[in-house]
């Protein structure tokens, strides 16, 4: 998780950046964002993400991320 890099809450990235980070079409990357939005575990809009349920995401990744505490 990048929060796990820069000590805070908020991450600045683009869509397009995020897709190239993940190698997926970008579209891909705006419906995944929706669906945390949604899910309230990110607010909505604008190219800077904060993290609003860090346990909530990480329970959505089902065992895929570990902590490094």
């Amino acid at each position: 998780m990048a929060q796990d890099r820069i000590g805070g809450t908020e991450v600045l990235l683009t869509h397009r950046f995020l897709a190239v980070m993940l190698g997926v079409h970008r579209p891909f990357v705006t419906r995944t964002v929706q669906t945390l939005e949604r899910k309230g575990l990110i607010p909505a809009g604008g190219q800077v993400f904060s993290i609003v349920d860090r346990d909530g995401l990480v329970k959505m990744s089902n065992g895929a991320y570990l902590s490094p505490d």
